[in-house]
């Protein structure tokens, strides 16, 4: 069993060093979604207020540029979700 073991570390350590460190690329995503629920059955308007707050303190944060919301989905959606629920 420790044989076993020593010998897939060892081609293990010889694959990366022949494939790279790296087996997958880089992902260079640059955006991150993020969501809220609220107590459900509380008003739209009240979501987009709360949702207002977030998108301030989201974008207060270094380095975002832009912050958007959805809230709800639409009822023949592909998602359908109450309008309790954000995305941002």
């Amino acid at each position: 069993m420790l044989t076993t073991l020593l010998v897939t570390g060892a081609c293990r350590r010889r694959a990366a060093a022949v494939l790279g460190a790296r087996l997958l690329p880089d992902f260079r995503e640059d955006y991150l979604i993020a969501h809220a629920a609220l107590r459900p059955g509380i008003a739209l308007a009240e979501t987009a207020r709360v949702g207002r707050r977030i998108a301030e303190r989201l974008s207060a944060i270094a380095g975002v540029k832009s912050v958007a919301e959805q809230i709800g989905r639409a009822e023949n959606g592909q998602d359908p979700d109450a309008p309790n629920k954000s995305e941002f």
